[in-house]
């Protein structure tokens, strides 16, 4: 069986250069291209790619690769939509901050192959997702719930994607406890120094608090997961997936 040919897009930056690295140590999986922005030093990701094409030509990289893996940045999305709709791949996209009008692009291109987006791969996120929605059911309408997530100073988006995942979360889990539209829960964002990600859901009743958290302490968490859910799509049918899809299957 041939390795599955993985295009890296955003791949000179901090997630792109451990996603190289994961691919690298992973079975039946080679770097097929690492994608960058022209004009950006690709002098950080020698030795990460093997044999594997280095472009700044999204359409050239697509076409060399089974499936694509992308950690970008929003300004950048556009021109990968574009490469898709000309040359259709599979993709996992962790990208945080698109718009509505990019997520519906997105989506689009789900008609012709699978596609996933996650604001984060971690397998621990999603477990946290799950806490979540036990907690808010048990404990009931009575429980003030506030969301506050950390993250490195170069960070852009805030809150996370991550975060408005979990208010997003909450928010379902209220639905079908009060069947009504439940009250906003405020979303607190701290960037500093080079914390990689930490995200923490408190329920606090008059008599007592539970603070659910997930600590993400390496990159790697989000390249592994990033790489195992890749090799994962490129075996669906076209349409729109998530990470919970893929831990489900």
């Amino acid at each position: 069986m041939s390795d599955k040919k993985i295009a890296v897009i955003g791949a000179a930056g901090r997630m792109g250069r451990e996603v190289l690295r994961t691919i690298a140590a992973t079975p039946n999986c080679c770097v097929g291209a690492a994608i960058e922005n022209e004009g950006v030093s690709l002098e950080t990701l020698n030795g990460l790619v093997g044999d594997g094409l280095l472009t700044d030509n999204l359409v050239r990289g697509l076409e060399q690769c089974d499936v694509a893996i992308d950690f970008s940045a929003p300004a950048g999305f556009d021109s990968i939509l574009d490469a898709l709709q000309s040359e259709p791949t599979p993709i996992v996209s962790g990208t945080t901050g698109l718009s509505d009008t990019q997520m519906a692009r997105f989506r689009l291109i789900a008609e012709t192959v699978p596609v996933l987006h996650s604001p984060n791969m971690s397998v621990g996120v999603q477990v946290l997702l799950e806490l979540i929605d036990v907690a808010v059911k048990a404990l009931g309408p009575t429980y003030d719930i506030e969301i506050v997530e950390s993250h490195h100073r170069n960070k852009k988006d805030a809150p996370s994607g991550t975060a408005k995942r979990l208010h997003e979360a909450v928010r379902e889990a209220q639905r079908k406890l009060l069947s009504r539209e439940p009250n906003e829960i405020p979303v607190h964002a701290i960037r500093g120094g080079d914390v990689v990600g930490d995200h923490s859901v408190y329920l606090m009743g008059d008599g007592d608090r539970i603070e659910i958290t997930h600590r993400a302490t390496a990159r790697r968490t989000f390249a592994v997961g990033a790489v195992r859910a890749a090799n994962w799509l490129i075996r669906q049918p076209r349409g729109v997936y998530t990470m919970k899809d893929f831990l489900g299957a």
